[in-house]
């Protein structure tokens, strides 16, 4: 098993460099219905922190993005957030 941060950082790294610098960039989510494409790629992330209980205390800091992010947030709310902070780091320096 892996989690979404360490998904995240293992995937991201290379196809944020390449998109930034004018080159496309593409994630594949491939596989059997239920085997969790739509969680990895986030878009069910805040319907399951919602109807699980969760409360605050399962936020953590995504430190190179300034966003904050759960637990279950997949790979595009992940880009989203660094895609804006490191366009937001280069237009201010």
């Amino acid at each position: 098993n892996i989690t979404q941060c360490d998904l995240y950082g293992d995937v991201a790294p290379s196809l944020l460099d390449a998109f930034l610098n004018g080159f496309n960039a593409t994630v594949l989510a491939y596989g059997q219905t239920g085997s969790g494409k739509t969680y990895t790629m986030g878009s069910e992330a805040h319907e399951s922190a919602a109807s699980d209980g969760s409360n605050n205390d399962t936020l953590h800091h995504q430190a190179a993005s300034d966003n904050i992010l759960n637990d279950n947030d997949g790979l595009i709310p992940r880009f989203m957030g660094d895609i804006f902070s490191l366009l937001t780091q280069r237009q201010a320096s």
